[in-house]
């Protein structure tokens, strides 16, 4: 009778082998990147008289995370002569999908020269909310 031949270790890493009978365990992606850095915005003009102050503010807010955005507010200031803040108002966008976009307008302002916008909190789906840094 032979003897059957087993294989020969020959390195330590060989050696080890895992079993498990559980099924196997699912890691849920985790973005390293805050989600307030996954929304970008823009900002436009909208035509109007020179002389008319701002006509319109046309803001478009792209949601570039993996999660259903339940608010985003962003808040647009209104300048006149010398940088002066005449006004502000707040634009909330609500239930944004994934790699969606979504446009708001502000409103006129007949005394402004110059407008400006910033994000100012952000609320998901799952309830967490954001508050940006001034």
């Amino acid at each position: 009778m032979q003897e059957e031949k087993k294989p020969v270790i020959t390195k330590k890493e060989d050696a080890v082998i895992q079993a498990s009978t559980s099924a196997p365990e699912v890691k849920k992606e985790v973005s390293s990147v805050p989600l307030t850095q996954l929304i970008d915005i823009k900002g436009d003009y909208l035509p109007g008289n020179e002389g008319d102050g701002v006509n319109g503010y046309k803001v478009t807010m792209q949601n570039n995370s993996n999660k259903v955005l339940k608010v985003v507010a962003v808040d647009v200031f209104y300048y006149g002569a010398n940088d002066k803040l005449l006004n502000k108002k707040t634009l909330y966008f609500s239930n944004v999908s994934p790699k969606a976009n979504m446009i708001l307008t502000a409103p006129a302002n007949k005394w402004a020269l110059t407008v400006s916008h910033q994000l100012g909190l952000v609320s998901s789906e799952a309830g967490a909310l954001y508050f940006v840094k001034q």
